[in-house]
């Protein structure tokens, strides 16, 4: 009686003995049975199964689960679990998976405490409330430095490790930058310095729910950007994925625009969540330049463009330097413009500079901030490199839920918030848009895949003279079978 048992040997054939029958297995695939690696116990070797509860006819599946779908699928399921416990690189993509969604939540909740905004930052403007001490607000701007400036030293060093010691990065990738095409990567960090600023300033005055939330819409920004410019073809689901997102973005804001007329100083919530949803327009169009430095170089490395982009991201955020002097975005006068460095790096490192300051709790706000921040980013592209897009969605998507119910907590300085239904219903409309955006993103590309195949094995076809919208023009190789 020869049937195949459900884990799969390879080499030549290896004949098991079990209690009453003798299964010789031929040779399917490189994989090896758990109980042929010497360095596992015999302890854990699964145990053997009497020849009876065998079924030929479901591929070694046992009698017991092979009565229905539901209890085969539970078998596999189960299988599944086990063969990715001896799988080491698995549990090394779980375990990024667990940071990414620890160091994503806490990512968050850091940063507003770190932006922590009381209403004395607005005296003087219009809409502005009771006056109170500010959490080193005075300074938002030179924060942005302090961070871009962290970026640059973190991608630059691991730029020159991967240039100068692991030789990864060539010189075609190096010339791309300083070439006429490395323009996108001055108006990348342009984008991102914009979108950075003004973001930042915009965050200090929003609660932490909407915080969380707001971020989300850049995906339909995005859309809109590449229909545009690229003219992207996007599917039926992903329009509808991405409308459910909106309008679980607008459920959140209701409470905002209930208590605009209230006059107290939750009525600056809706113009500064506009600010914010406008910051994210820039950041939109840096995705889309990014997607056309790698469309016309596929071998470009992720850490060339990083790099050049946080360089010339934090050039342009000096540069908008004299926007501390604008009503509403900092209580800095003019006179006091050429102390503005001195007093922002005594703040920083735990010194109030002037009676309007307050910098408790610095430096190691700044500085758990910043670690927080550098690991989620790592554990981010190290998680994207060994698990892929889907598990890297998955980690963002389980942290958003997370951190929106986070801010819920009594966190120091900020305190603790109180979760709306319509908090709720957003936060569940925006978790739905994401899942149905990104499942028919997958199958959208699949479909653009199998178009560009059939076009590429065509000796006929050319493609589009504009380089910056062939999407589609990919190495003709990657398609020979």
């Amino acid at each position: 009686m020869a049937s195949r048992h459900p884990w799969k040997a390879g080499g030549d054939g290896v004949e098991y003995q079990y209690e009453r029958v003798s299964i010789n297995i031929p040779n399917t695939d490189s994989r090896r049975a758990p109980w042929e690696d010497e360095s596992i116990e015999p302890a854990l070797a699964p145990k053997t199964f009497d020849s009876d509860r065998l079924d030929n006819g479901l591929d070694g599946i046992p009698v017991e689960y092979a009565g229905s779908v539901l209890s085969r699928g539970w078998y596999e399921a189960r299988q599944w679990v086990v063969d990715k416990y001896y799988d080491k690189n698995f549990k090394f993509m779980l375990i990024l998976l667990l940071l990414v969604i620890a160091f994503g939540t806490a990512n968050r909740v850091i940063y507003k405490i770190q932006l922590y905004s009381r209403p004395s930052l607005l005296v003087g403007w219009p809409l502005a409330g009771t006056p109170s001490s500010p959490q080193m607000n005075n300074y938002t701007i030179f924060i942005s430095w302090v961070l871009t400036t962290a970026y640059c030293f973190l991608y630059f060093g691991i730029f020159s490790v991967r240039r100068y010691g692991l030789f990864i990065i060539d010189d075609d990738q190096v010339g791309y930058v300083f070439s006429w095409r490395g323009l996108k990567l001055i108006v990348m960090g342009l984008m991102d310095a914009t979108g950075f600023v003004f973001g930042i300033f915009a965050a200090r005055q929003i609660n932490g729910f909407l915080l969380t939330l707001l971020p989300q819409a850049i995906i339909p920004m995005t859309m809109v950007v590449s229909l545009i410019a690229l003219r992207t073809r996007y599917h039926w689901g992903q329009v509808l994925g991405a409308a459910t997102l909106v309008s679980g973005l607008l459920v959140s804001l209701i409470p905002t625009f209930q208590k605009q007329g209230s006059g107290d100083t939750s009525a600056l919530t809706a113009v500064w969540a506009g600010v914010y949803l406008l910051s994210l327009l820039p950041n939109a169009i840096s995705f889309i330049l990014r997607e056309m430095v790698f469309t016309e170089l596929p071998k470009m490395d992720i850490f060339v463009v990083n790099s050049f982009d946080s360089f010339w991201q934090l050039i342009f955020s000096v540069l908008m330097f004299p926007l501390v002097l604008v009503p509403g975005f900092s209580s800095v006068s003019f006179h006091e413009i050429g102390d503005y460095i001195p007093n922002g790096a005594s703040c920083l490192v735990g010194f109030t500079p002037t009676p309007q300051d307050d910098c408790s709790g610095e430096p190691w706000l700044m500085m758990m901030y910043v670690c927080v921040n550098l690991s989620w980013n790592i554990s981010l592209l190290l998680l994207l490199k060994k698990g892929g897009a889907v598990f890297t969605f998955i980690g963002s998507a389980v942290s958003l839920p997370l951190s929106h119910f986070a801010f819920a907590i009594n966190w120091p300085i900020i305190g603790s918030g109180t979760v709306s239904w319509e908090d709720g219903l957003g936060l569940g409309l925006v978790f739905v848009g994401l899942i149905i955006y990104r499942y028919y993103a997958v199958v959208q590309r699949k479909k653009l895949d199998d178009e560009t195949r059939q076009k590429l094995l065509d000796p006929s076809w050319q493609p589009p003279a504009s380089c910056w919208r062939r999407l589609c023009c990919r190495n003709r190789d990657q398609f020979d079978d």
